[in-house]
């Protein structure tokens, strides 16, 4: 079974990726460049032609964690998450 651990990395001036101890993760000559999509309105784009704007939105994001929902206070099960109309 594996392990997803999430850091938070930087850059230093050298371009190394760093921790928040300073120590160098990935040496500049092992980075590549990572092209990332994401679904904006309906379709997929890579970031990068986005504007400014809606990558403040992307970095703002949450993921969604269906388990955690499941078990937060909010959750209740056989209910409909929408009332239908009654006629």
């Amino acid at each position: 079974m594996g392990f997803i651990i999430k850091m938070e990395l930087k850059e230093n001036i050298n371009k190394d990726l760093i921790d928040n101890n300073c120590n160098i993760v990935i040496p500049k000559d092992k980075r590549q460049i990572v092209e990332s999509w994401s679904r904006v309105v309906g379709y997929y784009r890579p970031i990068q032609n986005w504007n400014r704007g809606k990558v403040e939105e992307f970095k703002d994001r949450i993921e969604f964690d269906e388990k955690l929902s499941l078990d937060s206070q909010f959750a209740l099960l056989n209910t409909p998450s929408i009332n239908p109309i009654k006629k």
